[in-house]
């Protein structure tokens, strides 16, 4: 990679945590193919997003929020072992990578779709 890179990368990681998780979904869009599907998921975390600015929703921890999904889904639904350890890496490869925000929406729109279900 050329240094230019590091230098860019170095400049992404001093920016704090709200612009780096706005950075990442430009990011993330710029990979995917326009279409109305990925419209709607954008959409969807973007609401999600301000429900919880707003108060509508409140955040939880990572982990309380897993044990919420877990105790839901073990009600009516079973889980493969490596999709719920899958599933648990994702939101912590978000909350890591991006912030606990979108950890949070990426598990809440996981369990508002299994409830769909």
């Amino acid at each position: 990679m050329h240094a230019h890179f590091y230098d860019l990368e170095a400049q992404v990681l001093k920016l704090d945590s709200t612009e780096r998780a706005h950075l990442l979904e430009r990011l993330i869009e710029s990979f995917e193919p326009k279409s109305r599907m990925q419209k709607a998921w954008v959409d969807v975390a973007r609401m999600r997003r301000e429900e919880v600015r707003s108060g509508k929703a409140a955040m939880v921890p990572g982990n309380e929020a897993l044990a919420r999904v877990r105790a839901r889904i073990a009600e009516v639904y079973s889980i493969h072992p490596d999709a719920e350890a899958e599933l648990g890496e994702a939101a912590q490869y978000y909350a890591t990578h991006a912030s606990k925000m979108i950890a949070l929406a990426f598990l809440a729109e996981y369990e508002r779709i299994r409830d769909l279900l």
